[in-house]
């Protein structure tokens, strides 16, 4: 388990992501991972091939980047956000923003079935398996890294996604003043929340491990 004691480190180490963790956030519809072979093969390790995922007005493709042909794995209209990790029998984990609800759409190994978990509260997350390397499968873990409010939460697999973890606040540059009407140059705040704060439109989340075997953590916007 990547995250000793449920918790961020004390003093960050910022170093470059491992192969395609360093997504370009600037494209919230297409996100990269390593995996194994094939969907639902693990058998040569979780780190053979580049993967991809994307979304269009259809839904979410999924393909191996040897493979020409995508697969439609969702189904669905209105999704701005899109974000590819896999546990360790090779089966997709995906968090998605669609219609502006983060969901989850993640195998349960305990009903053999797949399930889409909803997180309306949450503003956007990102998923990743938290150690790749031969060996680790005892103690790795698939983490669900979300922002909701303005603070930075993460839920693993091994609860089944069921408990909520807290890892620390947002930074104060991705919170901003949220005006409720604007006219010419005058705004009125609505204060009927008892809070004027929320997080900055378009908020982006990315992890991953890196080149110092811990796993990162990337905000933009």
């Amino acid at each position: 388990m990547a995250l000793p004691d449920n918790r961020a480190s004390l003093t960050p180490v910022v170093r470059p992501f491992l192969g395609p963790d360093g997504r370009a956030l600037d494209d919230a519809l297409v996100s990269y991972e390593r995996g194994g072979i094939a969907l639902n093969d693990p058998s040569q390790g979780m780190d053979v091939r580049t993967w991809k995922v994307f979304a269009d007005d259809q839904g979410i493709w999924i393909q191996s980047r040897q493979v020409d042909t995508p697969i439609l794995f969702i189904q669905g209209e209105e999704i701005n956000y899109v974000d590819l990790a896999f546990d360790n029998n090779m089966n997709p984990v995906i968090c998605y923003r669609q219609l502006e609800v983060v969901k989850l759409s993640w195998f349960d190994p305990q009903t053999s079935v797949r399930i889409t978990t909803e997180y309306p509260m949450a503003h956007v997350g990102c998923v990743t398996l938290d150690d790749k390397r031969p060996g680790f499968t005892s103690t790795n873990d698939v983490l669900f890294i979300y922002a909701r409010d303005e603070g930075i939460y993460y839920r693993q697999q091994r609860d089944r996604y069921g408990v909520e973890y807290y890892l620390g606040p947002v930074p104060p540059e991705f919170v901003n003043v949220v005006p409720a009407y604007c006219e010419e140059d005058y705004c009125e705040v609505d204060y009927t929340g008892m809070s004027v704060y929320g997080l900055a439109p378009l908020l982006l989340l990315n992890a991953g491990m890196t080149d110092a075997l811990r796993i990162q953590i990337e905000i933009a916007v």
